[in-house]
């Protein structure tokens, strides 16, 4: 009596899991198993517009001279991309600087006052990439970070996977000296450290 192998379904499962369910047009197999092939830098070549409602925004600081840690995050934001096959990319992200969120009022009232983002006078935190390029672990992005009147380069390490369809999400994690982006109030030496951005951003075609 002979026997059929069937395909690997673990195999296909680990596949799907890599490009966020979907199984790119690209893929082949090898050897009884699902490889894909997914360039990020060509996949975000096009017109982009940042999907609001599945991402995160977030941030934390060490606080109480390093006893603890302090998580937000914002809750608005919007933007849009066009990227070319070079690299070159042009839009902005642009965050409402009053609707983060530390989950304490009075700390989140502190934050928005002129000590620190001083949202009455400057209501938004505005990201503009210039430039994509590739890197070992994914792309590097770009672009100049506005936090009140306070401007400064940044180079973000991001990765990018597919989600269904043509959604894409970008995601970061780096520290930002809190010098740079003008977040200097530190009375006693309360705050230590750089402030850490963790970003997940979902972008749908334009």
């Amino acid at each position: 009596m002979s026997h059929v192998n069937e395909p690997n379904r673990d195999s296909n499962r680990k596949s799907r899991a890599m490009t966020g369910g979907t199984i790119l047009p690209n893929a082949h197999r090898s050897k009884g198993l699902m490889t894909t092939e997914f360039e990020p830098l060509s996949a975000l070549v096009g017109r982009w517009t940042v999907d609001p409602t599945r991402g995160h925004l977030g941030f934390r600081v060490r606080a109480m001279w390093g006893l603890a840690t302090a998580n937000g995050h914002f809750t608005s934001y919007e933007g849009a991309l066009q990227v070319e096959q070079t690299g070159a990319v042009t839009g902005a992200l642009t965050v409402q600087a009053a609707t983060l969120d530390t989950k304490n009022k009075k700390r989140d009232a502190h934050l928005r006052s002129a000590d620190f983002f001083d949202v009455e006078q400057q209501p938004t935190i505005r990201f503009s990439p210039t430039a994509i390029t590739p890197a070992p672990d994914g792309l590097t992005i770009t672009g100049d970070l506005q936090v009140g009147a306070t401007a400064t380069r940044l180079q973000l390490p991001v990765t990018v996977s597919q989600l269904d369809g043509r959604r894409l999400r970008l995601k970061t994690s780096t520290s930002l000296p809190r010098d740079k982006v003008g977040l200097v109030w530190n009375r006693a030496g309360m705050i230590r450290g750089d402030a850490h951005l963790n970003a997940e951003i979902d972008l749908v075609p334009a």
